[in-house]
């Protein structure tokens, strides 16, 4: 492949990697059932969250959890856990939230010498900024992901 073929489809490849990290992230809450409870699905607009257990009395009749971003808006994740917590018959989620951080080790391109890009400065000052040239080669990096953890208890309230 010619090397202008070879860096266009390279740069087509970055920009689709970059429009999907854009895109809005996909919230899949886990549920689980209590097994001894088995309840009519409920509607996901009558599911109230709470931050601290309700006074009311009611029963815990499962869990649902999930794992976001931590720029997640807490609004979508708060409406995943409705639809989910409907599912099973819920008429609530007392919800806890923590915030994780994960190392994690990623490749990425290594760079090679530096390449003169241009000059800068007062004329006749003569600056010059360097580039660095892609390699070929890839290097291992840590990075820290930031997340929220979100448990949430499923609630029903006894009658």
């Amino acid at each position: 492949m010619p090397t202008n073929h070879l860096r266009f489809a390279l740069a087509s490849a970055l920009a689709v990697v970059l429009a999907a990290g854009c895109a809005a992230p996909v919230i899949t809450p886990t549920v689980v059932r209590d097994p001894k409870f088995n309840y009519p699905a409920t509607d996901a607009k009558a599911v109230t969250i709470y931050t601290n257990p309700p006074a009311a009395e009611y029963e815990v009749i499962g869990e649902v959890r999930t794992r976001v971003s931590a720029n997640t808006p807490m609004d979508r994740v708060e409406a995943a856990l409705k639809e989910e917590a409907a599912k099973i018959g819920a008429t609530g989620v007392v919800m806890v939230v923590k915030g994780v951080v994960t190392e994690q080790k990623i490749q990425r391109p290594a760079a090679g010498s530096q390449q003169p890009i241009g000059t800068s400065g007062a004329p006749g000052g003569g600056g010059v900024a360097t580039l660095p040239t892609q390699t070929g080669r890839t290097e291992e990096v840590t990075i820290q992901v930031h997340e929220k953890e979100i448990t949430g208890v499923v609630i029903r309230f006894k009658k």
